[in-house]
């Protein structure tokens, strides 16, 4: 970017270029003016570091270069592609947009307390991992000889990686405590947008607008908001359906968060004024994953004691009641997770307790009735006027994603291998977003430049045994994956 002087574009010079002009000036001014030296020859200047004049030449080239400089800084400021990271900051509020501040990873972690007495796990303790801590939320009492799950988030921004089993303590010793450790892998979080993502937005014009697309970038840029879908039914009266079966009425906006913020009906009526609803059938509350077990006893029988637990996937079940089993008899002890939310157990999978019961010859399981999450969500918007409206947004499902990562024959493969292509595929599907179609394209990019190994080909899948190309999700849910979904494999 410049501009025309005598109908020739400006361009900076260096210091060289600024001298030789100099000098052929200098030398043209003494010619025109007739100076010769004593022996009558018209005086030239000469480009030589022993000319104290030469030298002074170039300090004023020098001068005149760096002022070429900043004139070209000055001018590139009004360039979004060349102008520095600071005028970009200088550009945000002029662009009415904001930097994404980026989202935490999560991890649940599964605590149990001793046989004696309860746990307490103060909000604020820190689980390690290398260079980041999992900080607990808020306040957990668990029951003496229970397990209980609870939620900690990274004290860093960013994408952070944890594989199952590979947080087993707190920073600190917790009285009553027999164990922890997280039997789920982590859910990445998103990094904070740079400056140079925030320059290709503004070359894109993905700036906050009074539109769909405006609503939905201003809400991705809350914290705690990973991202967001908004989706309108123009027609005046004829309902719309979106994937996974959606139905959103006429002239109704439908909101889809992943995340929490406390600002999301006041961003959303910033920039539109539609009326909002929720998915028909989302749970305001949520419920319970339920799942029956048949016990069987030994020649003494026994008693399986009223919350007697056990956990699957991250998940901890309580018995609902005492139920006594008489000698080899088999009896049929029901489960209800502790945490509202869907748990698909198959059957069978569940062959043990949390803790040995005397007496038990085996276990065994039905199929689960997964419960429901609490996706419904409403926060009251008051105007300037004082009328308050109510402005409904869903939380975005979670839905399983299956991966397969295959290795090229002959490749370097093994545990650690596995685990890195798991740790790798798990932190790309931070970039994952609400309703979106996975592909092999999509779980194969992580690995198009991948020195450890080399990976032949991926392939996806919602229930784990039919593999394909591509996978689509509800407009609602979000896909996430997790150690336990990822089978790598080696071509043979």
């Amino acid at each position: 970017m410049g501009f025309l002087i005598n109908n020739e574009l400006w361009q900076p010079q260096t210091t060289n270029e600024h001298a030789e002009q100099w000098m052929e000036n200098i030398n043209r001014i003494l010619e025109e003016n007739n100076i010769r030296d004593e022996e009558g020859n018209i005086i030239k200047m000469s480009r030589n570091f022993a000319n104290a004049l030469y030298l002074q030449v170039l300090a004023g080239a020098n001068r005149l270069a760096d002022n070429d400089q900043n004139l070209q800084k000055a001018i590139n400021s009004f360039n979004i592609e060349l102008c520095d990271d600071q005028q970009i900051e200088n550009l945000l509020p002029i662009a009415a947009i904001t930097r994404n501040p980026g989202s935490y990873s999560t991890l649940v972690l599964t605590v149990t307390a001793s046989d004696t007495d309860d746990c307490t796990i103060p909000a604020g303790t820190r689980a390690p991992y290398g260079d980041v801590n999992f900080v607990v939320q808020t306040e957990a009492v668990v029951q003496a000889g229970t397990s209980q799950n609870i939620e900690t988030v990274c004290d860093t921004v960013g994408a952070v990686t944890v594989l199952t089993g590979e947080i087993t303590s707190f920073e600190q010793q917790i009285p009553n405590l027999e164990s922890v450790i997280n039997n789920v892998s982590s859910i990445p979080g998103n990094a904070a947008e740079t400056t140079n993502e925030l320059r290709r937005r503004l070359i894109r014009g993905q700036t906050i607008s009074y539109s769909l697309d405006g609503v939905k970038f201003a809400i991705e840029g809350l914290t705690g908001v990973n991202n967001a879908r908004v989706y309108f039914n123009y027609n005046n009266t004829e309902n719309i359906e979106l994937p996974g079966g959606i139905i959103v009425a006429p002239r109704f906006a439908y909101i889809v968060i992943n995340g929490s913020s406390d600002e999301i009906a006041s961003v959303y009526c910033k920039y539109m004024n539609a009326p909002t609803q929720n998915a028909p059938g989302a749970s305001p509350t949520g419920t319970e994953t339920t799942v029956a077990c048949s016990v069987t006893a030994t020649a003494e029988g026994t008693t399986i004691p009223e919350g007697t637990t056990f956990v699957y996937d991250g998940m901890t079940f309580e018995s609902d009641a005492e139920v006594v089993i008489a000698a080899n008899a088999t009896e049929t002890v029901n489960f209800t997770a502790i945490d509202v939310g869907p748990v698909v157990i198959p059957a069978g999978a569940i062959t043990e307790f949390s803790e040995p019961i005397e007496g038990v010859d085996s276990i065994t399981n039905s199929a689960s009735v997964p419960g429901d999450a609490k996706t419904a969500y409403s926060q009251d918007y008051t105007t300037a006027s004082g009328q308050t409206i109510p402005i409904k947004y869903d939380k975005a499902l979670n839905t399983q994603v299956f991966v397969k990562v295959m290795i090229e024959k002959g490749a370097t493969f093994g545990s650690q291998i596995v685990n890195q292509v798991k740790r790798d595929l798990i932190a790309s599907s931070a970039v994952w977003q609400i309703g979106e179609t996975i592909t092999s394209l999509i779980t194969g990019s992580p690995f198009e430049d991948c020195t450890y190994t080399t990976v032949a080909y991926t392939q996806v899948s919602l229930d784990g045994t039919t593999w394909s190309n591509r996978v689509v999700l509800p407009a609602n849910s979000i896909p996430r994956i997790s150690d336990s979904t990822i089978v790598v494999e080696a071509i043979e």
